[in-house]
């Protein structure tokens, strides 16, 4: 009986190991991700939404603290909308900034607008070599 239960546990590892190599054989990497930099002297939140069969599909919200940097990962593709909050009063700051998701990662900086009172606005920037 024990020789039965090791070979089965055995037969079940390999064909599970298998069949992860064979995700990452056929090109079903990670999709890509969006990096966020907060150059507010105030913390932030930075959720996503997606329209998924007609129906928005919310992300997790990320809290951005000052001169700080977080990523969302693995994105389908398609247009994300964005909305910024202050983290301390939560007051939208940028709502629904459309983001073309696309093969490649891609980054933000989270700036005031200059001579805009209050506003805030998404700089692309290259993406951070780590």
């Amino acid at each position: 009986m024990r020789s039965v239960a090791s070979t089965v546990t055995v037969v079940a590892l390999i064909l599970f190991g298998s069949c992860a190599s064979g995700q990452q054989m056929r090109g079903q990497a990670a999709g890509p991700g969006i990096g966020f930099r907060n150059d507010l002297k105030v913390p932030v939140i930075v959720q996503g939404v997606s329209l998924v069969n007609n129906m928005q599909r919310r992300g997790q919200p990320f809290v951005v603290q000052p001169g700080k940097t977080v990523w969302e990962n693995n994105l389908a593709m398609g247009l994300r909308y964005y909305t910024i909050y202050e983290g301390n009063q939560q007051r939208i700051l940028l709502r629904e900034r459309p983001v073309p998701i696309q093969t490649k990662d891609q980054f933000f900086a989270i700036r005031h607008v200059p001579g805009g009172a209050g506003q805030v606005k998404l700089d692309p920037e290259a993406v951070p070599v780590p």
